[in-house]
């Protein structure tokens, strides 16, 4: 299978991703696909699974609206959680769902549709964002519109912002020929070149609407101002756990076990009044066996 690159991996689209953590995501699933060779797909893009009342859904790996990448290793999409969301919130059975995050973020198109269906779940249950150990960029969007956003230990939030990589033939390829961008004549826009300053100017245009979407959405997820939102967030960093509570981007800390143990308590279904009765009655029997 040939090496995956993150620019061929989201096809040179405006991106909401840090691109540090994301080489070393490629990196490790790369040397997998070394070792392993061509594996059969694994179950993922939005696959969830519900337990003691709470619906746990995994948010990994570079996130793009739908790719057969995600599918094949198992990482989140936007499509898919937006799926997944939809069903939980309609489902009896559930009365929570934690998005359980690891991701450095990914494609900038898609993010904000995501996000909303995170909105949109919350208002029909309470969603915690779990992160641990990242939730950059369009990850950290996903999550900003969660009840309560928990971090573990050594966890990192931010990387808030839009970039995109643009390249421009100047040399012979291979075949020894060159390669001209041609727009036409009425979408001067359409190959911006980034050598000129109307070029660089239309592509910054694009990534500032793109990055004005993330932002709003963020301060109203957490809710703040988006002044406050662009001045303490980061600023296109990322932060430490104890950088990220101070600045409001995260609610608390937790391990991973108590963070779980602290939600299914809270949402774990407690059954009718007649099977309370009966645990309760078990209980006091084993206790009296325990002073005979």
């Amino acid at each position: 299978m040939k090496r995956l690159d993150l620019d061929q991996l989201l096809g040179g689209a405006p991106a909401a991703v840090d691109r540090r953590f994301a080489e070393t995501y490629l990196a490790a699933l790369n040397l997998a696909v070394l070792r392993d060779g061509d594996r059969a797909p694994k179950a993922g893009d939005g696959s969830y699974r519900i337990a003691r009342g709470v619906a746990v859904l995994p948010v990994r790996g570079v996130l793009t609206k739908r790719s057969p990448w995600a599918e094949w290793f198992g990482w989140a999409t936007y499509e898919g959680l937006e799926t997944s969301l939809r069903e939980i919130a309609a489902k009896a059975d559930v009365s929570a769902v934690v998005l359980d995050m690891d991701s450095p973020g990914g494609a900038a198109y898609g993010a904000a549709a995501a996000a909303a269906a995170v909105t949109e779940a919350a208002k029909a249950k309470p969603v915690y964002a779990f992160v641990d150990p990242l939730a950059a960029s369009a990850a950290y969007h996903i999550a900003s519109q969660a009840t309560e956003i928990a971090l573990s230990p050594g966890a990192a939030v931010g990387s808030i912002g839009v970039a995109t990589t643009v390249g421009k033939p100047v040399l012979a390829d291979a075949g020894g020929d060159l390669w001209f961008q041609i727009a036409s004549s009425r979408a001067p826009n359409k190959r911006p070149d980034p050598e000129s300053e109307e070029g660089r100017a239309a592509i910054l245009r694009e990534l500032d609407a793109l990055e004005a979407v993330f932002i709003a959405d963020v301060a109203r997820g957490r809710g703040v101002s988006v002044e406050t939102a662009q001045e303490r967030f980061g600023r296109g960093g990322v932060l430490t756990l104890a950088e990220a509570l101070t600045a409001g981007m995260a609610d608390r800390a937790a391990s991973r076990h108590e963070f779980y143990e602290g939600v299914f308590a809270a949402h774990a279904p407690q059954g009718s009044a007649p099977a309370r009765r009966a645990r309760a009655a078990q209980a006091a029997a084993a206790r009296a066996l325990a002073r005979i």
